[in-house]
């Protein structure tokens, strides 16, 4: 088997998701090549789009309505800021 799969993601999913992924991947499809494309959200959205990318690893946000998004990682999270007050509030 033999071809390219282009993947779309931001700066952070290349880090923290793709390292150990790519290496079995092509441990198990040597023939297969793999092409990144390292860029912004919405970049990421573009190239899945146009068909520049066969999939992309992004963060929820904006999402284009002609591209299906499926969660694949659920983190917690909190936004926090201070208030006149000087005290924080979360949410």
């Amino acid at each position: 088997m033999s071809g390219l799969v282009a993947i779309a993601c931001v700066p952070s999913a290349v880090s923290f998701f793709l390292p150990g992924t790519v290496r079995t991947y092509h441990e198990l499809y040597p023939g297969l090549r793999v092409r990144l494309i390292d860029e912004t959200s919405s970049v990421v959205f573009l190239a899945v789009a146009r068909g520049e990318a066969d999939f992309g690893l992004t963060c929820p946000g904006t999402q284009e309505p002609d591209i299906e998004f499926t969660p694949i990682l659920f983190r917690n999270t909190a936004a926090a800021r201070m208030t006149h007050s000087g005290r924080a509030m979360y949410g």
